[in-house]
């Protein structure tokens, strides 16, 4: 155990004990020690603790409270402390401020909003909110892919109403009047606009389907992002579930009336061929059932069946034989799954497919 957590002030923040806080409070006048007691005030929400911190030794919320550059109010998030996380940001600590350490951040999610997001303590989200704290980051999308990432679905919606909240009362704005400069044309403000875009709405999606969440995308999907949308790396959400092996993502988008058919700018092809690239058997037939020709090719020719035995992915050439692809079929360096450079012999296989039972 620290010497912190051992002196006498500390561990009377600790219980939430004001009358002894009190009581020591002139017996140990180095502010050190009422730093860490704030810190651990924070972590339990003994509210009166803080306030009497915050108001008898005058203390500064904005410096770090430990070796890791944390302060209390990040404490407050973490640990879930919705009415310390209020008194904290009434008491002007900044809810702005990153974690980190000598200036390096040490987090994925650095504002207080974030690290909330990131352990699915929604109250304390509501907590700030209420206290006109940005809780969409400071990027934007940051608190929202934090929640998706760890699976929080309360959060995520959390953050979707308070977008459409934001959405809504933009619309409602009365337009402002020009603003008339000397000797300038007259200049309009812009409408505030929502805090999370539909692009990054869309990148919270991808996490989403990347990890499984059939629940989270269908609640961003509700909010507007297009089954079909690209990301800055030209693939669908299709691509991203069948280069993860999500089947059940890949089952729900089709019910969605996602495209099968739609291909990556990337070069990638359909998401049938990522599937077939990585060996994810389940997911080729689920999207060959969904209407996706067995000998579809991507854009430098290559079929499933090429794809697979370029990789040597044997389970799923099997699957694509019983389907009836055609092997003699070329891509445009000539090559058939016979002649693939990192090649799987398909004939055993396809041997074996005419003696099997149809797929």
């Amino acid at each position: 155990m620290s010497e912190s957590s051992q002196h006498p002030v500390v561990r009377a923040a600790q219980r939430g004990d004001v009358q002894m806080l009190l009581a020591l409070l002139p017996a140990y006048p180095l502010k050190e020690w009422y730093k860490a007691a704030v810190w651990v005030a924070a972590c339990n929400d003994h509210v009166p603790v803080i306030e009497v911190l915050c108001t008898v030794c005058k203390l500064n919320l904005n410096k770090n409270c430990n070796e890791f550059g944390w302060r209390p109010l990040w404490a407050a998030a973490r640990y879930g402390s919705a009415a310390a996380a209020q008194l904290l940001v009434r008491a002007k600590a900044d809810a702005k401020c990153v974690v980190g350490h000598r200036g390096h951040f040490t987090h994925k999610w650095p504002t207080a909003a974030m690290v909330a997001a990131r352990y699915g303590h929604v109250h304390v989200l509501r907590a700030l909110a209420q206290e006109g704290v940005d809780i969409h980051g400071w990027w934007g999308t940051a608190t929202l892919q934090a929640a998706v990432e760890f699976g929080h679905t309360d959060v995520v919606e959390e953050l979707l109403r308070a977008d459409a909240k934001a959405e809504k009362d933009a619309e409602n704005k009365p337009a402002t009047k020009p603003v008339t400069k000397p000797a300038t044309k007259p200049v309009t403000k812009p409408a505030k606009k929502p805090a999370t875009k539909l692009a990054e709405k869309l990148e919270a999606a991808h996490t989403a389907a990347s990890t499984g969440r059939c629940d989270i995308l269908q609640r961003l999907v509700m909010a507007g992002v297009s089954v079909n949308s690209l990301t800055q790396y030209m693939r669908t959400l299709l691509h991203t579930a069948a280069i993860h092996d999500r089947a059940n993502v890949v089952r729900w988008l089709v019910r969605a009336k996602a495209d099968v058919n739609l291909q990556s700018y990337e070069g990638d092809g359909t998401a049938a061929h990522c599937a077939a690239n990585c060996g994810h058997t389940s997911i080729v037939g689920t999207l060959v059932r969904a209407k996706v020709h067995v000998d579809t090719r991507d854009k430098q020719g290559r079929t499933l069946t090429i794809v697979a035995a370029d990789h040597g992915q044997g389970r799923t050439v099997a699957l694509l034989l019983r389907c009836k692809a055609d092997v003699d079929l070329r891509d445009q360096r000539g090559r058939t799954p016979f002649t693939a450079e990192l090649g799987y012999s398909v004939s055993l296989q396809r041997h074996n497919a005419g003696a099997s039972e149809a797929w």
